[in-house]
Parts: C-alpha cells; structure tokens; sequence
C-alpha cells in the first residue's frame, strides 16, 4: 500500500480532478480510434493506477498492468485453416474412393468364383447325366448280346452250344459288374454334384455377408478387415470344397478300374451279318448248318 505523506487535501482534489480530466480526455481518444497512435495500453494504466492512489486504494487490488499480461498465442491464419481443411477434405474423399474401389474389386472377384463354382456344378451335373446315359447304353448292349446267345443257344448242339452257354455267363458277369459299376459311379458323381452346391451355397452366403458388412462400414476400414476375414474363410471353404471334389473324382476313378480290370480279358465283341446273326464271338468264328444252327463256335 502506497503511503503519501505531506499532501493536503486540496492538493488531492486537484490531481484527481486532473487525473480525471485525463481519463477523460483518453476515454475518447480511445473512442476515436487513437489506441495505439496516441497512447497505449500502459498509459491508460498508468492513469488509472494513479487515480485509485489518490482516492487512497491499492492500485493492484483493481488493475492488472498490461505489461505483465502475457501475450497473447498467435492466431492462425485463416486462409491457411481453409486450406489445411481443404487438403483434409480432399484426403478423407480420396479415402473413401480408395475403400469404395476395394469393395468393388471384391466383389468382381467374389462374383467371379461364384460364376466359376456355377460352371463346375454344371459340368459336374452334365458328367452325371453322360455317365448315367452311357451306363444304360452299355447295359441295353450287354442285354442285347445275352438275348442274341440265348437265341442262338437253342438252335446250338454240343460244343457249340457249351460254348455259348459260356459266353451267355461271361456276358452276364460283365452285365453284374456293369450294373454295379453304373450304381458306384453315378453314387460318386452325385456326391460331386452334392459338393460343388454346398460350395456354391457357402460361397454366395459368405459373399452377401462380406457385402454387407463392408457396406454398412461409413469409414469402410472395419468393413473391409471384417470382409476379407469372410474373404479368408470363402477361400478356405473352396480349397476344402475343391479337395473334397478331388477325392470324389479319384474314388469314382478307382471304382472304374475295379470293375474294368477284370474284365478287359473276357470276351466283349460280337460280330453279326446283314440279318443279325452272330458271326463271332471274341474274334471266335460262329460255325452253322445249312439250317442256319450253330454247329461250332471257335
């Protein structure tokens, strides 16, 4: 607290008029636009710093000297704010193209296994049907030659007709192991056809739930990590799906030379004339009559 000894009271009356003819004046400098050009901060606190001693106060009770005011941060400049916003603008829009041609990209690759898983099922549905038109064409054949035997055996006499008796169970075996071998093999290429359309199905589902979590992802980040984990297990699904169709294939292969081996050594040609008539059987000539019997076959 500042303490003013000898000063009278007149002379106080006289200073804080003067003091507040000062302030005065300053107040419409400062109301004119005059801070900074004809005085400054310092002097209006110096004005009213001496004003509050006079009245007997403490001056810092009441005014902060704007010399120990710390300045004030550097504003920034706004043109650089816009175009610091801009380039973020610009950023963030290239981003969500970036995410939107990923997603793209996906899903073309995604329709694409599912149009080539399509294209295996029907081949493999395809395959069934050859497999299964040739079984019965192969088996209408072995029923035709046992049928033809049969007729021939009637007319037949001794060795000739031991000998068709032969042939007629040969042909029966090969049809018995043809029938069997048309049941194995069509059983095998039903259960490819089973695998590729439970392939198909879990490919499409993983697909649409990839797509749709990717989708429904505003940012697109959480969308795209959770779709190529999906992505991850289609990929796992088909390789499985891919082997499982292999083994299938494999075992209806084995199934094949099972039932072929054995019998590639039997007899399978019959040859006939114009009217039908068995002229060999296995590269054996079929001997007959003048009545048209089978008198000897070899």
């Amino acid at each position: 607290m500042t303490v003013q000894v000898g000063i009278g009271h007149a002379s106080r009356e006289r200073r804080l008029t003067a003091l507040a003819d000062v302030l005065d004046k300053q107040e419409r400098a400062v109301a004119a636009g005059g801070l900074g050009q004809v005085l400054l901060p310092h002097n209006l606190h110096a004005s009213l710093a001496d004003y509050t001693r006079e009245l007997g106060l403490e001056e810092t009770m009441y005014w902060t000297n704007p010399e120990q005011i710390p300045p004030a941060p550097e504003q920034p400049d706004p043109q650089m704010l816009a175009l610091e916003a801009q380039r973020e603008a610009v950023m963030a829009d290239a981003k969500v193209r970036s995410e939107r041609n990923q997603v793209d990209a996906m899903k073309v690759q995604q329709d694409g296994q599912i149009r080539a898983a399509e294209l295996q099922l029907r081949q493999a549905e395809l395959g069934l049907r050859q497999q299964e038109v040739a079984a019965k064409a192969e088996v209408a054949a072995l029923q035709s030659d046992i049928k033809a035997l049969e007729v021939d055996r009637k007319s037949a006499e001794g060795a000739a007709k031991v000998s068709i008796e032969t042939e007629i169970k040969l042909r029966e075996q090969e049809l018995a192991a043809a029938e069997v071998r048309a049941k194995d093999q069509a059983a095998a290429a039903q259960r490819e056809v089973d695998v590729l359309k439970a392939l198909l199905q879990s490919s499409t589902t993983l697909t649409q739930e990839q797509m749709r979590i990717a989708g429904a992802s505003e940012g697109g980040a959480e969308g795209l990590f959770v779709g190529a984990a999906i992505a991850g297990m289609a990929g796992k699904a088909a390789t499985q799906g891919t082997e499982r169709v292999d083994s299938v294939a494999r075992e209806a292969q084995a199934l094949d030379r099972l039932f072929r081996t054995p019998l590639n050594s039997l007899p399978r040609v019959i040859e006939r004339d114009a009217n039908g008539l068995m002229t060999s059987v296995g590269g054996r000539p079929v001997v007959r009559d003048a009545s048209g019997r089978v008198v000897q076959v070899g």
